[in-house]
């Protein structure tokens, strides 16, 4: 299970990877305008300060301006970077004619399934379906992630699935239920979505508990009442 941090905020990143057990970071052409900086410059800043894979997508609209951008992406760190093509035929037609490049592909932006087994059959390394926006058009993201891996897995496809665009905590529980590859989620659900009242609670009992008992909170402290 991979923990994709989907955001180009270098800081915002740095913070969570103090905690987080991430597996890569993921930035669109949104992410990246946002940050209001160069893509080659972002992409480098990202790879700097991390260790695992970061997701660059094309902005190109053509098959040849595709193609032409993978590579150039592909080129800043080949062993880390994954390209980011989206589900058009203009994307398809790109990823068949980088099918001999060795460069590793993600599908974004996938809504059917139909897009999903064709970026499989053309060597896709990730697919990326999104969640939130299937919801948000009535139809049911999560439904989509479940008929997506019983795809790959009824065919035996080495294609991973990562699935993106998750906005609330019981979508990122119900996709690890499911037993994607990966979820690519935006940095401010992964620490909401660890939080638990109950957990809270323990805490409290533990702390007043040990009050009762000691003098400071902390291991080395002695029983009240001793000096």
């Amino acid at each position: 299970m991979k923990f994709i941090i989907d955001t180009g905020n270098v800081e915002i990143i740095k913070q969570l990877l103090e905690w987080l057990p991430a597996d890569g970071i993921s930035i669109n052409p949104s992410l990246t305008a946002k940050e209001g900086k160069e893509f080659f410059t972002l992409v480098q800043e990202l790879l700097d300060i991390s260790s695992g894979e970061v997701y660059a997508q094309v902005i190109a609209e053509d098959v040849d301006g595709i193609v032409k951008e993978a590579k150039e992406i592909h080129a800043i760190n080949p062993e880390r970077v994954i390209v980011k093509i989206p589900a058009t035929v203009e994307g398809f037609a790109a990823m068949k004619k980088l099918q001999d490049t060795g460069i590793r592909i993600c599908t974004t932006a996938v809504f059917n399934i139909t897009q999903a087994v064709t970026a499989a059959k053309l060597g896709a390394y990730v697919i990326a379906p999104y969640v939130s926006r299937v919801e948000r058009a009535g139809g049911s993201g999560i439904a989509l992630v479940g008929q997506i891996q019983n795809m790959l897995d009824t065919y035996g496809f080495t294609t991973q699935l990562i699935a993106a665009s998750i906005k609330t905590s019981i979508q990122l529980a119900e996709i690890i239920d499911l037993g994607t590859d990966g979820v690519s989620v935006a940095p401010e659900l992964y620490p909401e979505a660890i939080k638990h009242h109950l957990t809270d609670r323990a805490m409290e009992l533990f702390a007043a508990d040990w009050q009762n008992q000691y003098q400071e909170m902390s291991i080395h402290s002695a029983l009240k009442g001793k000096e």
